[in-house]
């Protein structure tokens, strides 16, 4: 299925005490060849990893089971690798002990993965998800305005709106010029008239088309929405629309209204890339500014992990490529390596602490930044995590 935001808090909440196996995939064209595609061999590789390790530490019961469904899932691994199916970067998620089973799609490269876990494995698509985050392209040209949809690599048009002008007014009043025709002043002054009478009309079909782009980036939850065009009619566009809470607007002097929308995605890349390495920076920025002077924002592991257990943390930020052991309670609290609650309870090693607060944010209902490697060295000195508080 196509990957939604919500996807990703659903998957949190999917459990099993036998284990949820999560099978991460990319399958890049490029690596096609005539007999098995390079991504099918590393899945079975991956598959054959993990039965293995299960032979050496799980009880047979447990391996009994996990044969038994990796058999039942045999079609749905297959499918997964064919070169014939959508998306790049493909997952499939599967607790042990029961029937269903929940595939994602996306556009992007996703790191490969076979894993069995209590709880489905989903810091890879939580970066996924930060790094390609909803935005628009509103791309303007003299013959109308379009918008188009990117999302997790994928991009797609979603309203295109005609800047046709009739010409009918300035052919009445096209004749012959008065005064002296030899001069050729009225002429000059006639066209002068015909440019000024069109960029009128221009700027008002701008202005009737603002709110359409306001609406859409509104519905869409755009957090970028970049304006192409020629500069000029950039400005116009960009200045008339009203400031948008949660949403950057970028600028790009790139005529791209007549292309594809693959095409569209491919050139503003780079514009958009910056923009979310903006939007994280200033993100860490009020972040830290808030846990240096006390207000509603904290910083470092022991600290981000204490308001997480109570509940605290609005917007959760991890570095991407950081790993931290530590512990968890049976009551689901974490705890970092050498630490323990006040109350003492029973703890399990947790080697994958930033697994486990993506996944408990989100159940919480917060957001969850996953630092690109350009904006993560913001967070030096603080472990790689930090937070915004809800209170």
């Amino acid at each position: 299925m196509e990957f939604v935001q919500e996807d990703l808090r659903l998957l949190a909440g999917m459990t099993d005490e036998t284990g949820v196996l999560s099978v991460y995939v990319t399958a890049d064209p490029r690596q096609e060849s005539t007999t098995r595609p390079a991504w099918q061999v590393r899945v079975e590789n991956g598959l054959a990893a993990l039965r293995e390790r299960a032979r050496t530490e799980l009880p047979r019961e447990r391996r009994t089971v996990l044969e038994k469904r990796l058999q039942q899932l045999g079609p749905s691994l297959h499918s997964l690798v064919q070169a014939s199916r959508p998306g790049l970067g493909r997952a499939l998620f599967a607790p042990v002990s029961d029937g269903e089973v929940r595939t994602v799609e996306i556009q992007m490269p996703l790191p490969d993965v076979v894993t069995l876990e209590p709880s489905a494995h989903i810091r890879p698509l939580a970066a996924a998800a930060s790094a390609g985050a909803p935005a628009g392209v509103a791309a303007v040209g003299r013959e109308g305005l379009r918008l188009l949809d990117l999302r997790f690599g994928r991009a797609r048009e979603i309203r295109a709106t005609d800047f046709t002008i009739e010409f009918e007014d300035w052919r009445r009043s096209g004749g012959p010029a008065s005064g002296n025709p030899s001069s050729g002043q009225q002429n000059v002054s006639q066209v002068d008239r015909f440019h000024n009478r069109m960029e009128d009309r221009l700027g008002r079909l701008l202005s009737a088309a603002t709110s359409d782009v306001v609406r859409h980036t509104t519905e869409q939850g755009w957090q970028y929405l970049v304006v192409s065009g020629e500069r000029r009619l950039v400005e116009m566009l960009a200045d008339r629309l009203p400031e948008m809470h949660g949403t950057d607007v970028v600028r790009l002097s790139q005529v791209l209204h007549p292309l594809s929308p693959a095409k569209v995605a491919e050139a503003v890349g780079p514009a958009l890339a910056e923009a979310r390495q903006r939007r994280e920076q200033r993100l860490v920025e009020k972040v830290m500014d808030a846990a240096l002077s006390g207000g509603t924002g904290t910083c470092g592991l022991s600290d981000t992990l204490g308001s997480l257990n109570e509940g605290r943390i609005a917007h959760l930020l991890i570095d991407g490529e950081k790993e931290w052991p530590g512990s968890r309670a049976r009551d689901g609290r974490l705890f970092p390596e050498g630490e323990r609650a006040p109350d003492g309870p029973e703890t399990d090693p947790e080697p994958e602490l930033g697994e486990r607060m993506i996944e408990r944010a989100l159940l919480e209902g917060a957001e969850v930044t996953v630092l690109a490697p350009e904006s993560a060295p913001r967070l030096a000195g603080t472990d790689g995590v930090a937070a915004l508080l809800r209170w």
